[in-house]
């Protein structure tokens, strides 16, 4: 009673009571879908449509699957009553960082967006509000470069500006890239974002290649920083906090485990977890960063060298550790399981399921490659105070022996998420 939310920019606003939803609906009430229907706005209209449950939302008392909002409009979902207000505002996007409108810009509405699906993803700015160091002007395509956002052994990211939208853009290039193997690496990296269409997943727009070689990806700009920063400046998260993050990367996991197009990530961490800005003060997970990643029914070119071990060692399953992975290995979902329930973990205690030191050295990290991993440590005994149910999906999620494990991202949510009702 008395939720209120208010949507500004153009794009798609979900509504149910799965966790991560623009909208939460009340979870106990049997007659909501996880999703259940969604808000479709751009400059001159706003939509409700229907997701396809099996009970559609009510107008006036009759179901309907697609329906304009008028002002002041009463929808039923369930036993929820919602009144929708509809304000036209004329004055085009907002500055995510002010707030104030953009002059100049008109409102990008939906069907004039590169990708209509990437409406809901708009991030506008004043170029002046924008930060500066010795990387702006770089140009990539029709994209100026501000600022670097981050980096590591496999490339950096930098901040862009779209001049005619006034969008903010995220600019990967890769440092592999240089060269016909590293480029042909690259380019099926940008191919394998570019299927990807989840909320929970961070959005490629495009890719390019610039005139002295360098290849570039053009992804969504995400706002609220990463969960390895968040952990930083907060500490240990608290259980329903990290839920709340952690329910919609398993839905996220279950999309890249799904057939036909199966895929591993193989670098799930809470580093490559960026969180943007929810409603009523949440933050809302979206995987990133898949330069290791690895679709199944592709030929694709090796990422690895023999004996070569790409990835993040406290987050990365023991059986990979201990073995490595090629790209002729099987499928294997509990690969993915192991390192989310680890990111997991780690969100809740700040140590890892096994005995590895927080502040690593190399001599450290090549013990641990070149001999088996201790015995997994039951979070339990790390002092958190979770309910048995909990403890046990976490432990099974963590578990060394791939066999034990949850042997897919399906499994682990159900489970998952049958813990945390009881």
């Amino acid at each position: 009673m008395g939720q209120r939310a208010e949507f500004s920019q153009p794009g798609r606003y979900v509504f149910g009571c799965d966790r991560g939803v623009h909208f939460q609906l009340p979870a106990a009430d049997p007659y909501v879908s996880g999703r259940h229907f969604q808000i479709e706005m751009d400059a001159q209209q706003c939509f409700l449509q229907d997701l396809g449950g099996p009970n559609k939302p009510r107008i006036d008392g009759r179901p309907v699957s697609r329906w304009e909002i008028r002002d002041q409009a009463e929808v039923q979902v369930g036993t929820t009553r919602l009144r929708l207000e509809l304000t036209r505002d004329s004055v085009g996007p907002r500055c995510y960082m002010c707030k104030r409108p953009i002059e100049g810009v008109s409102t990008v509405s939906a069907e004039n967006l590169k990708e209509t699906d990437a409406a809901d993803r708009a991030v506008y700015a004043h170029s002046d509000h924008l930060t500066r160091d010795e990387h702006f002007g770089r140009e990539f395509g029709e994209y100026l470069c501000y600022r670097r956002l981050g980096g590591g052994a496999f490339g950096e990211v930098f901040l862009a500006y779209e001049t005619k939208t006034a969008r903010v853009w995220a600019i990967k290039t890769a440092l592999q890239s240089q060269g016909p193997d590293g480029l042909h690496r690259f380019r099926r990296e940008a191919r394998l974002l570019q299927t990807l269409r989840h909320p929970h997943i961070v959005y490629c727009i495009g890719s390019g290649v610039k005139t002295d070689g360098t290849a570039y990806l053009v992804s969504e700009f995400v706002t609220g920083g990463d969960l390895q920063t968040l952990i930083h400046e907060k500490g240990a998260l608290p259980l329903d906090r990290a839920s709340q993050l952690m329910a919609p990367l398993l839905g996220a996991l279950v999309h890249l485990q799904a057939p036909p197009g199966q895929m591993m990530h193989r670098d799930i961490k809470p580093a490559n977890v960026l969180l943007t800005p929810g409603t009523s003060g949440t933050l809302v997970p979206k995987l990133a960063d898949f330069g290791l990643a690895k679709a199944f029914g592709v030929i694709a070119t090796p990422v690895t060298q023999p004996g070569q071990i790409l990835g993040t060692i406290p987050f990365m399953a023991p059986e990979i550790v201990n073995t490595g992975s090629s790209p002729g290995d099987p499928f294997q979902p509990g690969s993915d399981v192991y390192s989310l329930g680890a990111t997991f973990y780690f969100m809740l205690t700040l140590r890892y399921p096994f005995d590895f030191p927080a502040q690593a050295t190399a001599t450290e990290i090549l013990f641990h490659i070149a001999h088996p991993l201790n015995d997994t440590i039951p979070i339990s005994s790390r002092g958190v105070s979770l309910s048995r149910q909990v403890a046990a999906v976490i432990d099974r999620a963590c578990e060394k022996d791939p066999e034990r494990r949850f042997p897919n991202a399906v499994e682990f949510r159900k489970e998952f998420l049958s813990a945390l009702q009881a």
